[in-house]
């Protein structure tokens, strides 16, 4: 298992792959997201290299979300941009990724 913490703000944060990936992974990995307790709700969703982006929702402070892998090239988050003049929201995002056993 590979575990780490990353800080989401405005603007496209990929937890996972990347906006310049060109091929969709074939790695049956799994991917979970849990959204800070004391952070802001984040915008979260996928992108596939022919597909483009899907939105897959919204986390809430503390919630948590699995996402396989295999056929995808990113995973990324955002958080509100706070309109209207409010300073920009961010939040921490715990990822755990992992093979399940078979």
């Amino acid at each position: 298992m590979f575990t780490f913490r990353t800080r989401i703000t405005a603007g496209e944060i990929y937890l996972w792959g990347g906006a310049g990936v060109k091929s969709d992974s074939d790695a049956d990995c799994v991917l979970l997201l849990r959204n800070d307790e004391n952070g802001e709700p984040i915008l979260f969703g996928q992108r596939k290299k022919i597909d483009g982006t899907l939105g897959l929702g919204t986390l809430q402070p503390g919630e948590s979300y699995t996402i396989n892998l295999k056929g995808l090239a990113g995973v990324f988050a955002t958080t509100n941009t706070g309109g209207g003049g409010q300073q920009m929201a961010d939040s921490f995002v715990e990822c755990h990724i992992w093979s399940p056993v078979r």
